[in-house]
């Protein structure tokens, strides 16, 4: 409120100066009055009233703005006019507060804190940046907080900033090991694309160049059955190949080009891989039109027993592989799987497929590389004792199953096997009913060919009962070749037990 509303409110409230009001009906002046003091004073009751409606007046003229500095004559004008009933006893004390002042003071508190503030990052920074140019100063004088860059003898070394790192060499490069890019660069020219033609179609898959002259490895089953093939190099250049020999249960072949001064692949150790090695696989994963593709990945196993069956599902034979994770398909067969030396260490040959993924196989190079000199040498692999394929273990028999409702008798030189209903139709001696394997013929090359002849009945091996051929094979599929198993069998009604090793199917 303004100072010229208060004056017209109190004026309206007194009423015309002609007419001048009893000192109960006085204004109350602004005056606050201390609850010590005011319970000090001894007031009659009509003197209490006017008290009170001093105080409410006091209250609301607080909650209002008080007047500018020239107002302050008037209110002490009005405070003289108090009547003396209702004065305490003690001067009366008018507080005031002034805005003015005060937010001058806190704005003058406000600027030296600022003021500091500023100083204060000033040093702190200007000390910071100090540090650091002097840190900088001493890194390029010294060559860099480390060390001074070594320098090999007899050269010199200028550092270079990239902010690419492509591959650390271990050992400064005296490891052998290659970057990928020198790994295809440097072995490419010695990977070969095997094309053949054969009665039911044609095929591609991967070979590798084994010796300067044109002998070159590649897998069995690529070259099976061929009756043309065609190598052709990484330049393009093609060749018209022979086959020099195979070892289909190692599914290991050698092909040879008329051809001098081939580039020859460096062949590794296998018996040094562990688990985790890193490998680069090189080959035509699904013929020429992806020609020497290259896929990496690690030895996800090493002596990984893999069991190779036949179309009726039997055992065919076990090879002993590498394992790995890095991508492989049919036209990779017989390619180069290499080391980061960029040396081989094993051969691809298989991989397993109906929703597997990551699950190649390749022939350790070590077996790989007897069985290929084997036949570079003499031509075949004949007598190489193979650590690749073991082979299927047999017995060395052919024959039969019989099961229960049957018996067999001797009929002259003849022994007959009969349902129990056709008994009546046979003459001869007839013996008990018989379940098992029933032997017409032994091997010349089994060690049973001195205990088992033909008539006899197997019935167990190793204490296992085996009243079929799937049962008996199931048990030998377990075994390797060489292996010495306990049969028993029946003969003309008796029955006898024998130890004999297996052999590997022919």
């Amino acid at each position: 409120m303004d100072t010229n509303s208060f004056e017209k409110e109190r004026i309206e409230e007194q009423g015309p100066a002609a007419e001048p009001q009893s000192a109960a009906e006085t204004p109350m002046p602004e005056v606050e009055v201390a609850p010590a003091e005011a319970e000090a004073v001894a007031m009659p009751a009509e003197a209490k009233e006017t008290t009170d409606t001093q105080e409410e007046q006091v209250e609301a003229v607080k909650a209002q703005e008080l007047p500018a500095a020239e107002d302050a004559t008037e209110v002490q004008e009005a405070a003289e006019q108090v009547p003396a009933a209702v004065s305490p006893a003690e001067p009366q004390t008018i507080y005031r507060w002034d805005y003015d002042v005060q937010r001058a003071s806190d704005e003058a508190d406000r600027s030296r804190k600022r003021r500091s503030g500023i100083l204060t990052y000033a040093i702190v920074m200007t000390a910071f940046f100090a540090v650091s140019f002097v840190i900088l100063i001493l890194s390029l004088l010294t060559g860099g907080l480390s060390g001074k860059n070594e320098v090999s003898e007899g050269g010199s070394s200028t550092p270079t900033v990239s902010d690419r790192i492509v591959y650390v060499r271990e050992d400064n490069g005296e490891s052998g090991y290659l970057t990928l890019q020198e790994i295809y660069a440097q072995r490419v020219d010695g990977i070969v694309a095997v094309s053949t033609k054969k009665v039911n179609g044609t095929g591609v898959g991967t070979g590798f160049i084994l010796r300067e002259d044109g002998y070159i490895a590649t897998n069995y089953h690529v070259v099976e059955d061929a009756t043309q093939i065609v190598v052709q190099l990484y330049s393009g250049k093609q060749y018209a190949a022979e086959l020099v020999n195979y070892s289909e249960v190692d599914d290991l072949a050698v092909i040879k080009v008329e051809a001098e001064d081939l580039p020859v692949l460096p062949v590794g150790n296998s018996g040094d891989v562990l688990v985790g090695d890193d490998v680069v696989i090189i080959g035509h994963p699904a013929g020429l039109e992806f020609g020497w593709s290259t896929t990496c990945g690690i030895v996800s196993a090493i002596n990984r027993e893999v069991k190779i069956k036949n179309a009726d599902g039997t055992l065919n034979k076990k090879m002993t592989l590498l394992q790995t994770n890095a991508n492989v398909n049919s036209g990779n067969s017989g390619g180069p799987m290499m080391n980061l030396k960029g040396e081989i260490i094993g051969i691809i040959t298989m991989k397993l497929s109906d929703g597997y993924e990551g699950m190649g196989f390749a022939i350790p190079i070590d077996g790989a590389m007897e069985i290929l000199n084997a036949i570079i040498e003499k031509g075949n692999a004949d007598g190489v004792d193979s650590s690749v394929s073991k082979g299927r273990a047999v017995l060395g028999v052919t024959g039969f199953d019989i099961t229960g409702g049957y018996y067999y008798y001797i009929d002259g030189d003849r022994i007959r096997i009969i349902r129990e209903d056709a008994l009546d139709l046979y003459d001869g001696e007839f013996y008990a009913e018989v379940s098992g394997f029933y032997i017409s013929e032994v091997s010349e090359n089994s060690t049973c060919k001195d205990v088992l002849q033909p008539g006899d009945v197997i019935f167990a091996i190793d204490g296992v009962t085996t009243d079929s051929r799937s049962k008996m094979m199931a048990i030998l599929d377990e075994k390797n070749v060489g292996d010495e198993v306990v049969i028993e069998y029946d003969r003309n009604g008796e029955v006898f037990s024998a130890k004999v090793a297996l052999i590997a199917a022919e």
